[in-house]
């Protein structure tokens, strides 16, 4: 294993945004994703949840609930799989974060 490749797997490892690990669909739609993504976070209620972890996936629930009931056969391609795991990936510390930010108004 070289250098970059050692380099890659670190950043993999703590979840750092590689531009060649994200399909091109993906980045194409990162907005559309974002949005979504704050919709759902927009109507969550974190202060129903203990923590974090039960939260987050609350918001992946959602999510994968919020794509099947859109139609995305024009997504390119894209799976509802494959945003689920780029939320679930990429996006967590974001939604962690929101949940942290929220329980001060509990």
């Amino acid at each position: 294993m070289d250098v970059n490749e050692s380099i890659n797997r670190v950043k993999e490892l703590m979840g750092i945004i590689s531009e060649k690990n994200i399909s091109i669909e993906i980045k194409r739609r990162l907005p559309q994703i974002k949005l979504l993504l704050e919709v759902i976070l927009n109507n969550s209620y974190p202060c129903d949840f203990g923590n974090s972890d039960l939260f987050r996936h609350s918001i992946l629930y959602d999510l994968e609930v919020s794509m099947d009931l859109i139609d995305i056969s024009n997504l390119g391609g894209i799976t509802t799989e494959d945003i689920y795991d780029f939320v679930d990936l990429y996006m967590k510390d974001d939604i962690i974060r929101y949940y942290w930010y929220s329980q001060e108004d509990c």
